[in-house]
């Protein structure tokens, strides 16, 4: 008989499952960041009128958000890998 110890637990694989489904939706949210970031900076390169202080401002949230968010996802990576 193979010791339990090897052997991973319903109630683990259960915790791992839904920590990876948060880690994937947590993945799909950085990339509809990503995308709005590169569709708002081509728009703003076709631009001939200089941003305005509060569209500069949004667009520095949404950099320093996109900035935060990836830095989660990639802890949220490394604590996934196998040890």
């Amino acid at each position: 008989m193979e010791p339990h110890d090897s052997q991973t637990s319903p109630a683990r694989d259960s915790m791992e499952g839904s920590s990876w489904v948060k880690l994937c939706d947590d993945f799909v949210d950085l990339e509809g960041q990503c995308v709005l970031l590169c569709e708002l900076l081509q728009t703003l390169s076709r631009r001939t009128i200089p941003l305005e202080p509060a569209g500069l401002h949004g667009v520095e949230l949404l950099i320093r958000q996109v900035k935060q968010q990836l830095t989660e996802v990639k802890r949220q990576l490394y604590l996934q890998r196998p040890d």
